[in-house]
């Protein structure tokens, strides 16, 4: 029996909250004192620009709100499903960050097109994609395990695909999504 499968057999089964408590409680204590700390620097910003101290707080509040909705869609789908479809995720992701380069769709903000605009919404393409990349890697990595260890091919074509995507993060320009990705994958 390899370690891999004594590890995973030794380890527990978790049932109901599919998430390990010690992170989870990590990223709660993070996003309240994220919320604290926005609430305590916008006040005065709020007041003055949008005639409510409480504006900015209460905008990152629904922001968290709608985040919070995501983060339990996508922790109730299993991983399997999730690498089923990795290869349209990483399509979808190729589409994002196509899409705003494209004059008239893409927004420019201080001399970089990240952003699409959505009425009273700007979605940032290269968020999903950071997500999206993972999961085509994870399933990748699983697929392909003996392969990447026995040939350069193996290793080298999922580096095709992430040089791709940093060329287009690099044409927006998006130099730190580009490097969050590069250092996650």
């Amino acid at each position: 029996m390899s370690m891999a499968k004594k590890l995973s057999a030794s380890a527990p089964q978790l049932t109901g909250f599919p998430v390990d408590p010690l992170v989870f409680g990590i990223a709660v204590f993070l996003t309240l004192y994220g919320l604290v700390m926005i609430g305590s620097a916008s006040l005065e910003i709020g007041a003055k620009t949008y005639g409510n101290p409480f504006f900015l707080l209460t905008r990152h509040s629904i922001y968290l709100l709608v985040s919070g909705a995501a983060a339990l869609v996508a922790i109730s789908v299993p991983i399997q499903q999730w690498q089923k479809y990795d290869a349209a995720l990483l399509a979808v992701s190729f589409f994002l960050l196509m899409v705003v380069l494209v004059p008239g769709i893409g927004k420019e903000v201080n001399g970089a097109t990240r952003w699409v605009a959505l009425g009273p919404f700007s979605l940032q393409g290269s968020e999903f994609v950071k997500l999206f990349v993972m999961i085509y890697m994870a399933g990748y990595l699983v697929r392909r395990k003996e392969e990447i260890e026995t040939s350069l091919s193996g290793f080298a074509k999922p580096l095709v695909v992430l040089t791709l995507i940093v060329f287009l993060l690099l044409g927006q320009p998006d130099f730190g999504a580009a490097i969050v990705i590069i250092s996650a994958a």
